[in-house]
This record gives structure tokens, C-alpha cells and sequence, in this order.
């Protein structure tokens, strides 16, 4: 993955290095199941005790996108992840149909 396919931004919070660490690991790996040449972008944002995360992927082969919210990151971003890792599952199912 380069640098430039992916975007990940906070707004509101910085995680700590950890949860970072493992966002980014979880990312990476989402990323590498999307389309060929697609770009990844993923934001947090926090409003009290409200996280909002948005992530999408854009390709040639179409638009990915998952918008969850919550007051746990964790399980917040977990959500999202599992979201997106089904519509790309359920896309490499249908797309030679």
C-alpha cells in the first residue's frame, strides 16, 4: 500500500499508540482485500462522548463506505471494519455474475 491510497484522520481525540497501532494493522489488511488501485480513507471524529467513524474505499470497481456511531472506540471501529470487510466480501462474490 502506498502512502497515498490511504488516509486515516482523527478529529476531536488522539488514541493512544496502541489502538493506534492496531487501527492502522486492521486498515492495512481491510486494504488489502479491496479492488486493485483502490483508495482507502478512514476519519474519527469525537463530539463529547460521541465517536463518529466514517471509512470508504473508492476503486474502479465501485464505492465501499461505513458510517457507525458510538461511545466505544473499540467497538466502534471494529463495526465499521467488519462493515466494510463484508461489502467487499459480498462484492469478490457477485463480481464475475
Amino acid at each position: 500500500m502506498l502512502k497515498e491510497d490511504f488516509s486515516l484522520h482523527f478529529e476531536g481525540f488522539s488514541p493512544s499508540e496502541e489502538t493506534l497501532a492496531r487501527l492502522r494493522n486492521s486498515l492495512r489488511d481491510l486494504y488489502s482485500k479491496a479492488p486493485h488501485r483502490s483508495f482507502l480513507k478512514a476519519s474519527f471524529k469525537r463530539t463529547g462522548q460521541l465517536i463518529e467513524g466514517m471509512v470508504g474505499i473508492n476503486s474502479f470497481a465501485g464505492k465501499f463506505a461505513s458510517k457507525v456511531s458510538g461511545e466505544d472506540f473499540d467497538v466502534l471501529s471494529h463495526t465499521v471494519l467488519k462493515d466494510l470487510d463484508w461489502q467487499i466480501q459480498s462484492w469478490k462474490a457477485k463480481r464475475f455474475y
